[in-house]
């Protein structure tokens, strides 16, 4: 065997239902479960995440009904900001198809270990509804998932920047930590955007060598990226939609805080600060479900360092209810609506004409 491995635009070859799952795969889930599981208890035992209160808090359900419809809201604008990266490619999904791509997504990003779980099922399906513009489909849900996490950055920074006095407060040190990699993440995406702004390497002799070396597909993936760059006004457009969905989380925090355990103590700059900063802490890639108990941990520590008499893991607890009901109805698509997500054959080689605009001249075949 020659140990390479296959190009990104190979059609799987996996059966309808995906590829089946290797021993040790199922050994590793099962065992990042556990791991997940550990952390709760550790969190239940410790007081941070109280069940019964979490239970008691669905007594007066009008919080969770509203809740349920804000994170509706960002489901529909994640849906449309993931269109706008596809239109740029020439790929023409509805609404209808995407919205259920989406929450199909979601339900995956909370059952499986890992965070972008969701975004491989995306990845999967897309890639299958296109198969001529395999590439440049993946390309887009990896674009969507750098925005939408730039987006949540910039808000939990901008967030600490305004309380500096409650980051550097005595005792805080895994939240000047916390804060420190947010600078760094920052930098970061500054440089990514500058890059895609500026064009940098667009037009390169060194650039066009280093791309020369890579495979056919990650160079159309790339290309992918330096198109969203001159399109400046949809990049743009991609980042406010990104906030404006991360600030409909921090109202949903709010509301489960306020409402569903009866926070009277912190004022609503208070949650714009520990939730956007709760979520960069569990956007963190630790392979767990969906950052289950990473998320519960720094809740709990914002919360209480805020000066909150109510547990910060609960409201973590009642934030992951919200959106795990939206993955239910993800589940329900995926188990009974599975033809929605099958390919669409492209019969009129609309598919390839459109490749074809899409690449330099030279790579037309």
């Amino acid at each position: 065997m020659s140990g390479e491995l296959p190009p990104l635009d190979t059609p799987p070859s996996a059966p309808e239902d995906g590829p089946p799952k290797k021993k040790g795969s199922i050994v590793w889930t099962l065992l990042k479960l556990a791991f997940a599981a550990g952390i709760v208890t550790f969190l239940v035992l410790k007081g941070a995440i109280v069940p019964s209160e979490v239970a008691g808090a669905f007594r007066t359900p009008t919080w969770f009904l509203e809740a349920l419809l804000l994170v509706f809201a960002c489901i529909v604008i994640i849906t449309e900001r993931w269109r706008l990266l596809l239109r740029i490619e020439g790929i023409e999904l509805s609404f209808k198809d995407a919205f259920k791509l989406t929450i199909v997504g979601q339900f995956f990003n909370n059952v499986l270990p890992g965070s972008v779980t969701g975004d491989l099922v995306k990845m999967y399906y897309i890639g299958r509804k296109n198969p001529e513009l395999r590439a440049e489909a993946w390309a887009t849900v990896m674009i969507d998932r750098v925005v939408g996490l730039a987006a949540l950055v910039y808000l939990a920074w901008a967030s600490a920047l305004v309380n500096m006095d409650f980051v550097y407060a005595p005792g805080r040190g895994p939240l000047v930590l916390t804060f420190y990699g947010m600078c760094t993440a920052v930098a970061g995406f500054t440089g990514v955007i500058l890059f895609l702004a500026l064009g940098v390497g667009r037009k390169s002799g060194f650039a066009d060598r280093v791309r020369s070396r890579l495979p056919e597909s990650v160079r159309r993936g790339y290309r992918a990226f330096i198109r969203l760059g001159e399109r400046k006004m949809t990049l743009l457009a991609s980042f406010l939609l990104g906030v404006l969905s991360h600030t409909l989380l921090v109202i949903i925090g709010m509301k489960i805080g306020q409402d569903a355990l009866g926070d009277t103590d912190l004022s609503w700059k208070s949650y714009f600060f520990v939730v956007p900063v709760g979520l960069f802490v569990n956007s963190v890639p630790i392979p767990v479900p969906g950052g289950i108990g990473v998320g519960e941990g720094a809740f709990a520590k914002l919360f209480e360092w805020a000066g909150a008499t109510i547990k910060g893991g609960n409201v973590m607890a009642l934030f992951r209810v919200t959106q795990f009901a939206w993955g239910l109805v993800g589940a329900l698509v995926y188990a009974f609506d599975r033809r929605a997500l099958a390919p669409v054959q492209d019969t009129d080689g609309k598919a390839a004409e459109l490749l074809a605009r899409t690449r330099p001249p030279s790579q037309v075949s």
